[in-house]
């Protein structure tokens, strides 16, 4: 199952390398990336993870992928926010990079 989430969503079957180090190279990086998106899906369950001897449910690695890119969007977006000191415009700017629904922007005020 690894292997098939590597080759297909992380793109490990994309390679156009040659070299033997460069293959082993690309093998590690897409080994992190799953690490990593695995390592943020586990962090997300947070108590519910750490029982012992329950299995947890995570979400598919293209849902765990586009949440982390979710995230760093969003984290991006607020260090740019935090520099725009009038209210309307950070409001506006931040709607247009988020695409924020009327309901999420609404808990955020509240």
């Amino acid at each position: 199952m690894l292997f098939k989430e590597l080759r297909t969503t992380l793109g490990l079957g994309e390679y156009q390398v040659l070299s033997r180090t460069a293959i082993e190279r690309h093998l590690h990086l897409s080994c992190v990336a799953h690490q990593t998106l695995t390592h943020q899906a586990i962090k997300e369950e947070g108590a519910k993870a750490k029982q012992k001897n329950k299995d947890v449910a995570l979400p598919t690695l293209n849902q765990q992928l586009q949440d982390f890119r979710q995230r760093v969007n969003r984290d991006r977006t607020e260090r740019l926010l935090a520099r725009i000191k009038d209210k309307k415009l950070k409001s506006k700017t931040r709607k247009y990079l988020l695409q924020e629904s009327p309901v999420e922007a609404q808990n955020r005020s509240v």
